[in-house]
């Protein structure tokens, strides 16, 4: 019994540390990039430096708003490049330098 119990708690650990899909932003404007994070109730801001890239932003579905006040919605999952100060979903591949 004891076999089985290690044995079912081995096959669910990849579950649990498996790391789950979230919003990864990068800044490809030459300049530092301030954005609004709000998560729920909670309200983040964050300066990107240019080609920074910022991994697990938003778990789940979020608001970020842009320094010029426009609000955009992402489901928590998408890979989000910031380009002349505007966010659009881009490719992972912009990650890479």
């Amino acid at each position: 019994m004891r076999m089985m119990h290690l044995a079912l708690l081995c096959a669910a650990l990849p579950a649990v540390v498996s790391p789950a899909a979230a919003l990864t932003l990068k800044n490809l404007d030459p300049e530092d990039r301030k954005v609004l994070i709000s998560e729920n109730d909670k309200k983040t801001e964050k300066i990107l430096k240019p080609a920074e890239v910022v991994e697990g932003v938003c778990a789940a579905a979020c608001e970020i708003e842009a320094a010029d006040g426009y609000v955009y919605e992402f489901d928590g999952n998408e890979f989000v490049v910031i380009e002349e100060g505007l966010l659009f979903i881009g490719e992972p591949d912009a990650a890479k330098p």
